[in-house]
């Protein structure tokens, strides 16, 4: 198993470099016109793997461990990436895989993902916290794995050549791997996500359009959509069984976004960055705070932000950055993602955003 451990030489804003985070954060409420931030102090770092050419963080848990994957300088190959929070990077690939990808980490340290053997074709990983890795496959059609439950469990989405579809999968504790479709016509699953309890949301397109679900434990699935949306993309499922994602209407032609939380009764609420004309929702931890992206009016310039428990937005950037777009969200409200660096010449980097009250 090729596995090795660095000690990186991160960016990091503490200190005196929380000064520059929270001018980072006032001077985005001023420029959006935004609601008052809640009271929080941001720390910010940015980091690379080792000889990247690209680092995408995905997924960061309680204890502030990042996984995510990287571009390899000198093979060229994708490879995996485990960051603790004292910012030691442990870089990882399924042996005999040419591309290995994490797609999600669960609050032990458990990572699932996919990985392309050489020659071969996408299958699922899991690797435990001691770097053990269990890989599975099925006869249905090509595998990609999307999240991990505390229990172990894991789903995603099959691709299928005959007929040419898009299914969901869920892959239980024994290794048993069931296909599903929320509705008989259902041709694309993405999105999928999967919380403690074993409730799975995701997205699908029918005849009807693309819409969101949330299949239980049990099988059973609830289909919704935002009324008046084009589409509606569920991101990602706390253990309450909150949902949070974007749905998109049309305005005049042009597709814009707007973000959405959707309760276990089923009632909905809208969310937008104030004054902004994209909003995003990507996670949500089981506080029911959510974060994700946001474009100013008049900007192309992409934000992040946290929304909080009492309704209270926190805005960040990166520093150079194009883009700044969130992709984990912790029990602590510390969050990772992906940035583009303008002075790198729109490299994309890791970051982390360490909230505190």
């Amino acid at each position: 198993m090729d596995i090795s451990s660095f000690r990186t030489n991160n960016s990091v804003w503490r200190g005196a470099g929380r000064m520059a985070a929270c001018l980072i954060l006032w001077s985005a409420v001023f420029e959006a016109g935004a609601l008052p931030a809640s009271a929080a102090d941001l720390t910010i770092e940015t980091f690379d793997a080792p000889n990247s050419t690209r680092t995408v963080p995905v997924g960061i848990n309680a204890n502030g461990t990042i996984t995510g994957f990287y571009g390899d300088a000198r093979t060229g190959r994708i490879r995996g990436f485990l960051r603790d929070n004292w910012g030691d990077i442990t870089v990882f690939n399924v042996p005999g895989s040419e591309y290995t990808a994490p797609a999600a980490i669960n609050g032990g340290g458990t990572i699932a993902g996919a990985f392309r053997p050489v020659g071969g074709k996408l299958m699922g990983f899991i690797r435990n916290p001691r770097g053990g890795i269990v890989t599975f496959d099925t006869k249905a059609g090509i595998l990609e794995p999307s999240a991990i439950n505390d229990a172990g469990v894991v789903a995603g989405k099959v691709f299928q050549d005959t007929p040419l579809t898009q299914p969901g999968f869920v892959r239980d504790l024994k290794g048993l791997i069931t296909i599903f479709r929320p509705t008989t016509g259902a041709t694309s699953v993405s999105g999928v996500s999967i919380n403690r309890t074993g409730q799975i949301s995701g997205s699908f397109v029918d005849q009807y359009g693309e819409q969101g679900f949330v299949r239980d434990r049990l099988g059973v699935f609830s289909v919704f959509i935002v009324p008046g949306a084009k589409s509606t993309r569920p991101a990602a499922i706390n253990a309450p069984g909150q949902v949070c994602g974007v749905y998109s209407v049309d305005v005049g032609g042009i597709r814009v976004d707007h973000g959405f939380l959707r309760e276990p009764n089923g009632v909905l609420t809208f969310i937008d960055v104030p004054g902004a004309t994209l909003t995003a929702l990507n996670a949500i931890n089981d506080f029911g705070e959510v974060t994700g992206i946001y474009r100013e009016a008049g900007k192309d310039t992409i934000r992040g932000f946290i929304r909080r428990e009492n309704g209270a937005f926190v805005y960040f950037d990166m520093p150079n950055s194009t883009r700044t777009d969130p992709r984990g969200l912790s029990l602590n409200s510390d969050i990772t993602g992906v940035f583009k660096d303008s002075k790198q010449g729109g490299k994309e980097r890791g970051f982390v955003v360490w909230v505190e009250e």
